[in-house]
């Protein structure tokens, strides 16, 4: 994922099929994904769950009718690399491969059971514009509400 050519950001977005919190933020992660791609942000969905075949997840982008490229992650390496523990959580790399943001994709979800209606900060949205703005990035991690991802392993 990280030899796209000319690609100033690199977005991994962890998944479960069955998390009803990752499902409810592919609005979100579609429109994130049309706004930024193509161009210089490539985007995955990262998959955890090592006893879901790629069948499985195929039929849940095209559920969703998402477009995004999906990657698998059944031994958790990208998990290990990210320091991810829920999903979903947004990991974003520049363009030097360098890890510089990890965490929510907004502040929709307070706490488990408490949302709001719609996001104050729209986290992953403000970084990728950041970087394509040529802003200097200070690496930085927010919590990300969601499944976790102990669970799998």
């Amino acid at each position: 994922p990280f030899a796209i050519p000319k690609t100033r950001a690199t977005v991994f977005i962890f998944m479960r099929t069955d998390c009803p919190i990752s499902n409810r933020y592919i609005p979100e992660i579609r429109r994130l994904h049309e706004t930024f791609s193509p161009g210089e942000t490539a985007f995955f969905l990262i998959y955890l769950d090592g006893e879901q075949s790629s069948k499985v997840i195929l039929k849940h982008l095209a559920d969703y009718d998402l477009s995004v490229m999906a990657l698998r992650d059944p031994g958790h390496q990208l998990v290990a690399l990210t320091g991810v523990e829920v999903t979903p959580e947004a990991v974003v790399f520049n363009a030097t491969s360098n890890q510089v943001y990890r965490g929510r994709i907004d502040d929709r979800f307070v706490t488990f059971g408490t949302t709001r209606s719609s996001p104050n900060q729209r986290d992953l949205q403000k970084i990728l514009q950041e970087i394509l703005a040529g802003e200097e990035i200070k690496p930085r991690t927010t919590q990300a509400i969601g499944c976790y991802i102990s669970d799998l392993e």
